[in-house]
């Protein structure tokens, strides 16, 4: 996988053939993501828009999800099951975007801090970001309240079997 001049290109090391994958209107790609459970690339453009493309030689098919009122994004992470998708731009105070592919419905997220470091997620009912503000987590709940677990400037969170570093 490897993104030039704005296109994502796919390089198959069986068969050494590549597929170029573009978006729409020629918007630059702004960043990419693999969901190595489900196949797919998730990329994103400037026009405001999630691409979803199966990781195969011979695919054309590529699923265009809408994000309202979305920033530039700039980065992507794809929850374990590959059911849901978040997107936001790492220098922004806009909402990080949480996209269920279920159903193609995006939640924002709005989260304190100036910058967004860095996201982590068992699965999408418990999220934690590391902000410029701290470390915030949002469970799924009825009323989906995110809360302050910290107020460092938090770079980078990643789980173990005895609980979160940060």
């Amino acid at each position: 996988m490897a993104m030039q001049n704005g296109d994502c290109r796919l390089l198959s090391l069986e068969t050494m053939k590549t597929h170029n994958i573009k978006a729409r209107n020629s918007s630059p790609i702004t960043t990419l993501a693999i969901d190595e459970i489900k196949k797919r690339i998730f990329f994103t453009d400037r026009s405001g828009l999630l691409y979803a493309h199966p990781i195969n030689d011979t695919a054309t098919e590529t699923t265009v999800i809408p994000l309202p009122n979305s920033p530039y994004i700039n980065e992507i992470r794809i929850s374990p099951n590959g059911d849901s998708v978040l997107c936001w731009n790492k220098s922004s105070t806009s909402p990080i975007l949480l996209v269920s592919l279920e159903d193609n419905t995006t939640t924002p997220l709005q989260v304190p801090g100036n910058d967004r470091h860095c996201t982590f997620s068992q699965d999408m009912n418990d999220i934690f970001i590391g902000t410029t503000d701290g470390l915030f987590n949002r469970r799924s709940s009825p009323n989906a309240q995110i809360t302050n677990l910290s107020n460092n400037e938090i770079f980078g969170v990643e789980w173990t079997p005895h609980g979160l570093v940060t």
